[in-house]
């Protein structure tokens, strides 16, 4: 018997609230969600981005006399100042999602140093002995 509250073994299926398909209680598919979300969010607020220059740049290119590369200078410059107001929420998404990213490449890198620090402390290297590193036991001896 398991205990209460205890989740079951990998191997027992389970089927998901929504009456999906059965799958292994192993895979609860939470990770690929969340992976699923973060791309998204990123994904909509570029197409929001590529779509919002993209407008900006027919109307100057249709209703004004500015065209070719200075229609397009403009267009970003204009379409930039744009989505500061009107993509706020979603440049929030994707600075959200940017910061956990680069919030486990640190933790990675801090995880990574302190296993090392612990290296260092258990097994002394051959500083510790005198002796640095590369340089042999023991003296040669010249003959002549």
């Amino acid at each position: 018997m398991r205990p209460v509250g205890a989740s079951p073994p990998a191997y027992v299926t389970t089927r998901p609230p929504h009456g999906g398909p059965v799958r292994p209680a192993a895979y609860r598919g939470r990770v690929d969600s969340a992976r699923g979300s973060r791309a998204l969010a990123v994904a909509v607020y570029t197409l929001l981005r590529v779509g919002l220059f993209a407008a900006v740049w027919l109307v100057l290119e249709l209703l004004t006399p500015v065209s070719g590369v200075w229609a397009i200078v403009a267009a970003i410059l204009m379409s930039g100042a744009i989505s500061l107001i009107a993509l706020d929420r979603q440049r929030g998404a994707v600075g959200t999602v940017a910061a956990g990213f680069f919030g486990r490449i640190n933790d990675r890198i801090e995880a990574s140093a302190r296993a090392e620090d612990v290296d260092d402390e258990v097994t002394p290297g051959p500083e510790a002995s005198g002796q640095a590193e590369g340089e042999p036991q023991h003296e040669a001896v010249d003959q002549e």
